[in-house]
């Protein structure tokens, strides 16, 4: 009975051998077509080849330096959390940390404008129109504007009553002194950002984003430059907090500069081009993508909090080292969401060939990519993790599947966002991500209380693969093919 058991898992691991070197084979196929458009010069578009060519090139562009950007990221992250750790300590350096995670949430300030404004460009360039793009700049870029000074007047106004330090907890004296101006930098840096970050989002709509990723990886470069500095000059808190968030920011006004004084002129933000119908629309479409964050934080975002009601703050652990795990396939986002522009852009063209055909190549690639990514996780995830945390914290494998079965479906998903995500089609992800969201919030609070954190893993993988990634594929597919689509 033994020796039967050996041979069926000798043949099932042979079998996933077997499935793993097709999927590896067919993913090294596409990435290496995919590599082969990275190239500095342009393709010619006067002809259909050279504009389906050109938008593959700059896709690809895109996902190559977005990689390298999130590598060097990674690493000045690796390199900076000891060195500042060490050196304010852990309250001062817990006291960062809030800071940054208390106005990250403040995400959604720009009312989805800047996301609005990525399909407003990707729409004008493939009608050659440039009025509407600089109606589009110009009144998304005073909207920013207007709403930076309100917010700032309004953060002015309430300092000096606000008694920072009972907020953010910090006892020790450098902490209470430094809580209030640290959180002034951070806010500043924030708020002037909103308007000047509209620079990535039109390298972006021109499907430029490659020419971003250059610009942040200086950004992070510098401001490791700046942390270090500040260290060695024996800085106090409100450096090291202009040094990793001013410098960036200085680097995205220089992006700004650049492309509007120099490379885009006729794109500078001007008030004669401001116009009250465009900035509706605009703050239209940026609600959606707002409406959008919100359902999507609703149902992938509270699983901690969920946990940490229903169960303990100590089960959270357990769940969060699964999640950390797991976290290595949002790469496929990398490969995926530079073709956002790139559809929105041929959409409008109604090149739909071309569309249907991108959006079957990004199905394979993310569709493998996942697998290839998840299967390992799955089956030597327990090993992984006694290896990478120590043994007090082995997630059980019911848990381990269940999230694994969850990252597929939302991996799979990454195909047809860029194609959803084009205005035309926003409401309809807007009601599918609504709907998901939703039910899959619900089933959470249902199944912890049956199967704990287990239940919370697989009411994810249940609700987004049956009313989100199923009826995702179906949208895509209508849009891209639309005369299909009907029949």
């Amino acid at each position: 009975m033994i020796f039967d058991r050996l041979i069926s898992l000798s043949n099932f691991l042979s079998s996933a051998g077997v499935f793993l070197k097709i999927l590896i084979n067919r993913i090294r196929l596409r990435i290496r077509r995919l590599a082969s458009f990275v190239r500095l010069t342009s393709f010619d578009i006067s002809t259909p080849d050279g504009v389906a060519n050109e938008r593959y090139r700059r896709a690809a562009l895109t996902t190559f330096t977005s990689v390298i950007a999130k590598g060097i990221s990674i690493l000045t992250a690796f390199i900076s959390v000891p060195l500042t750790l060490n050196y304010l300590g852990t309250e001062r350096y817990g006291l960062w940390m809030t800071i940054s995670s208390v106005i990250v949430m403040l995400a959604f300030a720009d009312f989805g404008l800047g996301n609005g404004l990525v399909n407003a460009i990707s729409q004008a360039n493939g009608r050659n129109d440039l009025d509407t793009s600089q109606k589009a700049v110009s009144s998304v870029f005073f909207m920013l504007l207007g709403s930076t000074v309100l917010l700032l007047l309004i953060f002015a106004i309430i300092y000096p009553f606000v008694p920072w330090h009972r907020i953010y907890n910090v006892k020790s004296i450098n902490a209470v002194q430094e809580s209030g101006p640290a959180t002034a930098v951070f806010f500043a840096c924030f708020a002037l950002n909103m308007p000047l970050g509209i620079v990535q989002k039109v390298q972006l709509g021109y499907q430029e984003g490659f020419l971003n990723n250059y610009w942040q990886i200086g950004g992070n470069v510098l401001g490791l430059a700046a942390v270090i500095a500040t260290i060695m000059l024996q800085g106090n808190l409100l450096w090291l907090v202009f040094a990793m968030s001013g410098v960036p920011a200085l680097v995205i006004a220089a992006n700004w500069c650049t492309l509007f004084f120099y490379k885009r002129p006729l794109l500078l933000p001007r008030w004669r081009n401001f116009n009250f119908a465009t900035g509706r629309t605009m703050l239209g479409t940026g609600i959606i993508f707002m409406l959008l964050w919100m359902v999507n934080i609703l149902g992938t975002s509270t699983d901690n909090i969920i946990i940490a009601q229903f169960l303990g703050a100590s089960a959270v652990s357990t769940y969060a080292v699964v999640q950390r795990l797991f976290s290595l396939t949002f790469i496929v986002q990398f490969f995926t969401s530079p073709m956002w522009p790139a559809f929105g852009e041929a959409l409008v063209r109604s090149d739909f060939l071309w569309a249907s055909h991108a959006f079957n190549r990004i199905q394979i690639l993310a569709i493998c990519l996942t697998i290839l990514i998840c299967l390992p996780l799955l089956f030597f995830g327990q090993t992984i993790i006694r290896i990478w945390v120590g043994p007090q914290v082995i997630p059980p494998l019911a848990l381990i599947t269940g999230y694994a079965l969850f990252r597929l479906v939302s991996g799979f998903a990454e195909a047809p966002m860029p194609v959803l995500m084009c205005e035309n089609n926003l409401w309809q992800l807007l009601i599918i991500a609504s709907v998901a969201g939703i039910f899959t919030f619900i089933l959470k609070i249902i199944f912890v209380q049956i199967w704990q954190s287990t239940g919370v893993a697989w009411a994810s993988a249940i609700s987004y693969g049956l009313f989100f990634t199923l009826p995702a594929y179906i949208f895509a597919y209508r849009a891209v093919n639309p005369i299909k689509g009907k029949l």
